[in-house]
């Protein structure tokens, strides 16, 4: 059957708001255990909850946790590391308190607390060698008093520290390692006698610099604690040991990501000594792509490290970030050969299993589902082989409707180069008019420190199947692309971001592959600072989508949590000193350029990006009578996570651009009504 010829925008879809929500499912990370795969996912029909699952030997799964539980933690706000499982125990996170509760596999009992009901948050554990203590991240909230550690003096700030939790239900908490502004990892060795951790202090966020620490564990006790690797201006990603317990990580040091490793030997001296003489040896460095990915949150993984005993060698996989997507590669020590994987093109939670690796995978035309990879043989020759373990029920979408996207690589105003994916409208059963060119979206991710997504987005695939093409840029400051490219945004956050990304559009329009007079700029959270201050410095926009979008850069700067709160200090400039630079890049101070139609979505309890700032601009658009409509989410953090709320704002989107662009959405979409059109 022919296409049918239809103007863009009007084009039927198979992804309708609802198979948005439902398509939502994301597996956030696992734990192997065993011949036993546990994983967390969230669940949008029952609230945007949490749950851990666990598929047993013989791949038979089910959820574990109870069905009110919600897993999650709130330290550093972001989250992540909420659960670990091992020996077929669980412990976890609940979000409505924080406490850590731990839970046996098929056990009927209902789950035991394990620390008091103080208010205090953790993240990130591992359980002991022994099994009798959990070693984690803690972190106290401002105003807290905790006398034993800070002599009665109430916390000006969040407080984080490593602590051990026995697994006895005693309700003890006792500190382990303190000192330092933020702490992530606490891994114990193998052979249970030493422990692991990255920290880090203001100004720096762990990708700006960080230290990796070993210390003789003592339970609860850490003796002969030194520094391994790291400082103030090298990213340390990922520590984790290996089974003989030579410790691995992942390092930006020389500008470079690089695999690294100190062997059992030097570790043994190191923790004996109290200090570290010995360098350690890259094993792997890549120039054209990065291995670590920031960690905004808790327990992200790239590589693993087992050992093959059929060939008596240690074998790693490792994940590359690249400007198409990633790939996962397989190496053994001492040899030069590789192993490619590349079905996929986004990896995340990697870790050794059954002679081989998990991770949780996805592609530009596939969800994330969970799968095990081992290499095909013994030499380059072979490939290595995936099998899908789990696939989390939801939306499956005709690969006709997603193709690769086009990496393309374009000047900037100030002639640089910057990069980005290009989505061409696609749906099999429709073309457009042969005298039409599609409209475009611009999207920019958050963080700034992120970059554009290279697994399915059913929400970008939503605008694309309706005839809508979209760029997806990594501006400068993004990762995927080492470190000069990431801190070229240093003091330039507000400035070259945005240039990337209206240069994005012009490169695009001037090509012949958009129309120049119908583009929009959708961003989210920082993503969302950079759309309005475009929107603001450009005629290039017909309209703006904004979800959560800063608006006061000096608000954020002076009220934020801790995680992010020198954050700005690198991207910007110290705050107060630079507080005019914070006002000139405000999007607030540059309302009065902003011509075009903007659409504002908030979550009303988003402590990241407080409702203050949308409800901010909101007056300056009444104020200076410009078209807008504004929707707030009540029970919505940052981030929209329930089924309802996925509904409405991607009804609201796809409305309100039809209104602008002047197209019918084809379908049945919620009108969203514009203020002052």
């Amino acid at each position: 059957m022919s296409p049918i010829s239809s103007p863009y925008g009007t084009w039927p879809t198979p992804i309708s708001s609802s198979a948005l929500a439902a398509g939502g499912v994301r597996i956030a990370s696992l734990a192997p255990d065993g011949n036993g795969l546990w994983w967390s996912q969230n669940l949008p029909a029952e609230g945007g909850r949490t749950a851990v699952f666990l598929r047993d030997a013989n791949g038979s799964a089910s959820e574990v946790t109870p069905p009110d539980t919600d897993v999650g933690t709130r330290v550093h706000s972001y989250g992540g590391g909420a659960w670990w499982a091992a020996d077929g125990v669980l412990v976890y996170s609940d979000d409505s308190d924080g406490r850590l509760r731990l839970l046996r596999a098929g056990g009927a009992d209902l789950p035991a607390f394990l620390t008091p009901d103080v208010g205090h948050r953790y993240a990130d554990g591992r359980f002991s060698v022994c099994g009798k203590w959990y070693v984690c991240v803690r972190e106290r909230p401002a105003g807290d008093v905790y006398a034993d550690i800070d002599g009665g003096n109430t916390l000006l700030e969040d407080s984080n520290e490593i602590v051990c939790v026995p697994t006895d239900g005693s309700g003890r908490v006792v500190l382990t390692v303190g000192g330092a502004d933020f702490f992530a990892s606490p891994r114990p060795s193998p052979c249970g006698h030493y422990l692991l951790w990255l920290q880090w202090n203001h100004p720096n966020m762990p990708w700006d610099g960080c230290e990796l620490h070993v210390g003789r564990l003592e339970a609860p006790g850490i003796l002969n604690a030194c520094r391994i690797a790291g400082g103030a201006e090298e990213w340390i990603f990922g520590p984790s040991w290996s089974p003989d317990g030579s410790l691995y990580w992942v390092s930006d040091h020389g500008g470079n990501s690089s695999l690294r490793k100190l062997g059992a030997e030097a570790v043994n001296r190191s923790a004996a000594l109290g200090r570290n003489d010995d360098e350690p040896l890259t094993l792997k460095e890549v120039s054209d792509g990065e291995i670590q990915v920031p960690n905004w949150v808790f327990g992200m993984s790239r590589f693993a490290v087992w050992s093959d005993d059929q060939r008596g060698k240690t074998r790693l996989a490792y994940v590359v970030s690249r400007a198409a997507g990633a790939e996962l590669r397989f190496i053994c020590e001492g040899e030069n050969d590789e192993l490619l994987y590349d079905a996929h093109t986004d990896f995340h939670s990697v870790a050794a299993w059954n002679g081989g690796v998990l991770a949780v995978a996805a592609s530009h035309c596939s969800s994330n589902e969970i799968i095990h990879v081992t290499p095909g043989g013994q030499r380059s020759a072979a490939s290595p082989v995936a099998a899908p373990l789990f696939s989390p029920s939801g939306f499956a979408l005709d690969p006709e409707f997603a193709p690769k996207p086009e990496p393309i690589s374009y000047p900037t105003p100030d002639g640089a180069i910057s990069h980005a994916l290009f989505y061409r409208p696609a749906n099999p059963g429709r073309v457009a008019n042969p005298d039409e060119l599609p409209p475009l979206l611009v999207t920019a991710h958050g963080g700034p420190t992120g970059a554009a997504r290279t697994s399915l987005s059913l929400s970008l695939r939503a605008w694309t199947s309706r005839g809508i093409a979209v760029v997806d840029v990594n501006y400068r400051g993004s990762s995927g692309f080492g470190r000069e490219y990431r801190r070229a945004l240093e003091e330039n956050w507000g400035v070259l971001d945005v240039a990337d990304c209206t240069a994005a559009a012009v490169y695009l329009a001037e090509r012949g592959d958009i129309d120049p007079g119908r583009i929009a700029f959708k961003g989210s959270s920082a993503g969302g600072m950079t759309a309005l201050l475009a929107i603001a410095g450009s005629t290039v926009y017909a309209a703006g989508l904004i979800r959560y979008g800063v608006a006061d850069l000096e608000a954020l700067a002076a009220d934020t949590h801790k995680f992010e709160s020198r954050y700005l200090d690198r991207l910007v400039g110290p705050y107060p000193q630079a507080r005019i630079t914070y006002q000139e890049r405000s999007p607030l101070s540059q309302i009065g350029q902003i011509t075009c139609p903007l659409l504002l979505l908030q979550g009303g309890r988003d402590q990241v990006v407080p409702p203050e700032q949308a409800e901010a601009l909101v007056g300056a658009l009444k104020n200076r009578c410009l078209p807008y409509a504004y929707v707030v989410f009540p029970d919505e953090r940052h981030g929209f996570r329930r089924t309802a709320t996925v509904i409405a704002a991607a009804e609201a989107e796809l409305s309100f651009l039809g209104q602008i662009f002047g197209f019918e959405p084809a379908g049945r979409v919620a009108a969203t009504t514009i203020q002052n059109l």
